[in-house]
């Protein structure tokens, strides 16, 4: 069954107890598979979600724990594992431009020998002076495409430290929501 980017609803039912609004996908499956084999399949799920959903008192008869598995609390805990993983991810990606920016100011070094070179060269031959100024051209575009990257990896840097003091900020906040419950 496609579902949904939305979560699946709960009927507001005088006298339950406290409730999510909504279950996820996974949850309201599991209840529907009870609710199925009770009653049959003449309605499918989603049809209930666009009838609005199970009562309170029928997502505890159908699966008793479910406002256990749709609580805040774990909500909030695999939010924070996914900023985590994401954390991960994007500490990775600064990795590896910090290596690419590394290797571009390996590069450039070696630009610097070899436009030295082609400089001794000029000097002592006078008939390649033009093959030595194509050469000087295309070191200073090397220069200046290593400059890029370099800075291309500063602006990224400051970004990914940012995001990491977001998440960081994101997860403080999810610590003491958990904590203040």
């Amino acid at each position: 069954m496609d579902k949904p980017e939305s979560r699946f609803p709960i009927i507001i039912e005088r006298g339950a107890k406290p409730h999510p609004m909504t279950i996820s996908w996974q949850t309201a499956e599991m209840a529907y598979s009870v609710y199925a084999a009770r009653y049959g399949k003449n309605q499918s799920l989603e049809r209930m979600m666009q009838r609005g959903g199970f009562y309170p008192s029928e997502m505890d008869d159908y699966v008793p724990d479910w406002r256990e598995r749709e609580s805040e609390l774990t909500a909030l805990r695999e939010a924070q594992a996914r900023l985590t993983e994401e954390n991960q991810k994007r500490t990775e990606q600064l990795k590896a431009a910090l290596l690419d920016a590394w290797e571009a100011n390996t590069s450039y070094a070696s630009l610097l020998n070899r436009f030295a070179q082609a400089e001794a060269d000029v000097a002592r031959l006078t008939q390649e002076r033009d093959g030595a100024e194509d050469a000087a051209r295309v070191y200073q575009e090397q220069v200046s495409t290593s400059e890029r990257v370099l800075y291309a990896a500063e602006a990224r840097l400051q970004a990914v430290e940012q995001e990491n003091r977001e998440l960081k900020e994101a997860c403080t906040i999810a610590r003491l929501a958990l904590i203040s419950k």
